[in-house]
């Protein structure tokens, strides 16, 4: 793929320059120069670690260029929650990563971070919830985690018959269906109940 090829060129490109941080020397010396001395020394300081920023970043690039299809290294720092370090590598934590399947079911059920902290808690795993909205806040776990509207709505009109199926407890499926069909209680889509649609129904309570 001719355009792939040249944005990774581009890219390569654009790393290397990163890499040349000359530019920065004589700025920082500047900075050190300044007054108050203090404050002069705050700036140089806030620069240094620009500086070493940007090679890390450039070096990350290129490595990644030349290694594309590595596992991603573990460079310190904190290991984000589902991952492990595995032989200087990133790698899924498997407990973990079930964790946060978890989380996301519940979260598409419409649970709020504290209901869902509750949830795990009474399962004796104890994740708090700041944890919880950390990992919710990932691109990718938010994706996965989005309730649509089309779900929003379906949630919304299955809360109203909850108290409707808390009378029905104990009935089956088909029994119940047809209860709610005597009544004249419409399904959320508007239609008549069936067995299948009751189950659907108590899944999406059973998840609030």
């Amino acid at each position: 793929m001719p355009d792939a090829e040249d944005a990774r060129a581009r890219l390569r490109e654009l790393a290397l320059g990163l890499m040349d941080v000359t530019a920065y020397e004589p700025i920082i010396a500047r900075a050190r120069a300044g007054e108050p001395a203090a404050e002069a020394a705050e700036w140089a300081n806030l620069l240094t670690c620009m500086k070493r920023t940007q090679v890390r970043v450039a070096k990350a690039v290129l490595y990644a260029l030349d290694n594309p299809n590595a596992p991603e290294r573990y460079r310190g720092g904190r290991v984000p929650y589902g991952r492990q370090v595995h032989e200087g590598h990133l790698a899924d934590d498997p407990a973990e990563q079930a964790v946060i399947d978890r989380i996301v079911k519940l979260r598409r059920a419409g649970r709020s971070q504290r209901a869902i902290a509750s949830a795990l808690r009474a399962d004796g795993v104890s994740v708090s919830r700041s944890a919880i909205q950390r990992m919710l806040s990932s691109s990718v776990i938010w994706r996965r985690s989005k309730v649509n509207w089309q779900t929003a709505a379906a949630l919304a009109r299955a809360k109203k018959l909850r108290r409707v199926f808390l009378e029905l407890n104990g009935l089956s499926a088909w029994s119940a269906a047809k209860e709610l069909n005597r009544r004249k209680v419409r399904t959320p889509a508007g239609g008549r109940w069936h067995a299948n649609s009751i189950d659907r129904v108590k899944a999406r309570l059973a998840g609030m």
